[in-house]
C-alpha cells in the first residue's frame, strides 16, 4: 500500500542491495528521527557520510523526486546522521 515508514523501506532496500553485492549502509538520525539508505557508488556526487574509504551517498526512500546524494532540506545537517549498519 506504499505506507511503510522510513526504517521499513530502508531495511528492505538494504537487504535487496546487499543481496546483489552493492556496498550499502543504513544511515540513521535520532535527532531527525529518520532513516535513509546509503550507497557507495563510484561516480556519484552529493551528500554522503564517509566510513573508512567509502562514501555512502544518502538516498531518501520516503520522499518523491529525490536523487541519490540529494539530502532533503529538512534533514540537511550531516552531523546529525550516523552509519548504523554496512
Amino acid at each position: 500500500t506504499m505506507n511503510g515508514d522510513c526504517d521499513t523501506r530502508t531495511l528492505l532496500l538494504y537487504t535487496l542491495f546487499k543481496h546483489y553485492k552493492y556496498d550499502v549502509a543504513i544511515i540513521n538520525s535520532t535527532f531527525y528521527r529518520h532513516s535513509m539508505l546509503g550507497l557507495d557508488l563510484s561516480g556519484t556526487r552529493g551528500a554522503n557520510k564517509k566510513l573508512g574509504t567509502n562514501n555512502y551517498y544518502f538516498w531518501e526512500t520516503t520522499g518523491k523526486h529525490l536523487r541519490l546524494g540529494e539530502l532533503p532540506r529538512q534533514f540537511g545537517n550531516i552531523n546529525y546522521w550516523k552509519i548504523e549498519l554496512n
